[in-house]
């Protein structure tokens, strides 16, 4: 399902975001549990009322977005390194 705008047809930015967003968790393997935690997050939760939900402590689910943060950034950082090196090789 596409969301565009009615006037100029155009695919929203809210789409664009998402899209992205999606697309970046199939290059990072995350755990069930890191999954629920970013799921939870992107819809502006706060973690005590993610710990409250997925009834963990506060101090867990800030280890579990330190652990997405962790693959997330590991993932830009080995893109850039391939980007480099594509950019070498001219």
């Amino acid at each position: 399902m596409q969301n565009k705008d009615r006037l100029t047809g155009k695919e929203s930015h809210r789409t664009r975001t998402r899209r992205h967003s999606t697309d970046v968790g199939k290059r990072v393997r995350l755990t069930h549990r890191q999954q629920q935690v970013l799921a939870l997050v992107r819809i502006g939760l706060h973690r005590r009322d993610i710990a409250d939900r997925l009834h963990v402590t506060p101090g867990t689910v800030r280890s579990h977005v330190h652990a997405i943060l962790k693959k997330l950034l590991g993932e830009i950082a080995s893109k850039r390194a391939d980007d480099e090196k594509l950019h070498l090789k001219d």
